[in-house]
């Protein structure tokens, strides 16, 4: 990094959450791990993220982004104004699906109808610069703009044509290309989990963690968020310098599929049709719904059988095409074991992806999980069942 740098942000544009961070660059010498984050008010919490999704009215001028988007995009279908605006968000994927990306992208919005895909991104990514910056000036004052570098995260398993449309993406965001780094999201997980290490706050001077990070020692990065999986092998060699092992791979298994198949659920339980009105005619509600879903994806575990009580609006009930025996007057009771066969396909896709990788390298004493979707305390159980023998961090 260059004298010049005095500052550092950083975006990760997720398929389900976005959010961004920043750093003086020479206090990152003194303390790698001084970085600051953001909070957005989301329902009744704060996140250091917020919603991927955006919002623009019928002439496509933008409106707003993440939680503000959403909740206009809501109050709108409820009072039956849905059509003067364009609601996109979860669009991220369809940079990994695409074989030949260009700047003549489209992406579809909620209404299945047709928006540049290059409007959405750069005005995503100005979005989060907009903001970051406003934060910044807030805590620090005046500052340099023209000494700030920004980095764009991306995932390793995207082809190069992604990577370009995020790069020429972030340019019409007014980001001049010489102050832009693209890096790529379990590159920059292994760094920050190797800090991590050197500041001695993974394992508390655990030898068989900071082993992995001396010469001939092993470890891999797996980022697992919304909607891909992505990982890394690297080993350190005699000189101290970190090696690429295994070159980066992953797949779609990210968190968002478990949303997929929860809903899949809902339409199985209260009928195709009832969960299609709900969503439409009480939005906030399934939205509301969507919110505790995520919490209660998160704190699933394997400690007991009790069911799983998410509390859901009487209207969606009323809905209904049959009788529904697990639900009282507001809340449906979900056994755990159906709860968990949300989960169950992603998580052993992902299972065999790290025997894979195993076979070819030997097994690997360390394993990070960053991302979303690994502060899932099912899967972290899951993962620790099979992989006795490697020792799994969640920094």
């Amino acid at each position: 990094m260059t004298d010049e740098v005095k500052y550092v942000v950083a975006f990760d544009i997720g398929t389900t959450y976005s959010g961004y961070a920043y750093q003086d660059s020479k206090e990152s010498q003194r303390d790698p791990l001084s970085i600051v984050t953001n909070s957005w008010q989301g329902g009744t919490t704060l996140s250091m993220k917020t919603p991927t999704a955006i919002l623009f009215d019928k002439e496509k001028n933008f409106h707003s982004f993440g939680n503000d988007a959403a909740k206009a995009y809501a109050n709108a279908l409820e009072t039956g104004a849905q059509h003067d605006y364009i609601f996109v968000k979860g669009f991220k994927m369809k940079l990994y699906h695409e074989e030949k990306v260009s700047d003549t992208l489209f992406l579809k919005d909620t209404e299945d109808r047709d928006i540049d895909g290059m409007l959405v991104f750069t005005e995503l990514i100005k979005s989060l610069k907009k903001d970051a910056m406003a934060d910044m000036a807030k805590r620090l004052g005046e500052f340099d703009k023209d000494k700030v570098t920004f980095v764009l995260t991306v995932p390793a398993i995207w082809r190069e044509p992604a990577k370009q449309f995020m790069r020429l993406a972030a340019e019409k965001a007014e980001i001049k290309p010489e102050n832009l780094i693209l890096a790529l999201e379990p590159e920059a997980a292994a760094l920050y989990c190797k800090n991590l290490e050197l500041n001695s706050a993974l394992g508390s001077g655990d030898g068989a963690v900071k082993s992995c990070f001396q010469p001939g020692g092993k470890y891999m990065i797996m980022d697992l968020g919304g909607g891909t999986v992505d990982s890394v092998v690297h080993a350190t060699n005699e000189n101290s310098d970190v090696i690429e092992l295994y070159k980066s791979s992953g797949g779609p298994w990210g968190g968002e599929y478990v949303n997929v198949n929860f809903m899949t659920y809902l339409e199985t339980t209260y009928g195709e049709d009832a969960a299609k009105r709900f969503k439409e005619t009480r939005c906030l509600d399934h939205y509301e719904l969507e919110q505790e879903f995520e919490e209660k994806k998160r704190k699933l575990n394997t400690a007991n059988e009790v069911d799983v009580r998410l509390r859901i609006p009487g209207h969606l009930k009323t809905l209904a095409s049959k009788p529904i025996d697990k639900h009282t007057v507001d809340h449906l009771y979900i056994k755990k074991t159906e709860f968990k066969s949300f989960f169950d396909p992603l998580i052993e896709q992902i299972i065999q992806h790290l025997k894979s990788i195993f076979s070819e390298v030997g097994e690997i004493p360390l394993l990070f999980l960053v991302g979303g979707f690994s502060e899932s305390a099912y899967l972290q159980e899951k993962l620790r069942e099979e992989f006795t023998n490697t020792k799994i961090v969640v920094p």
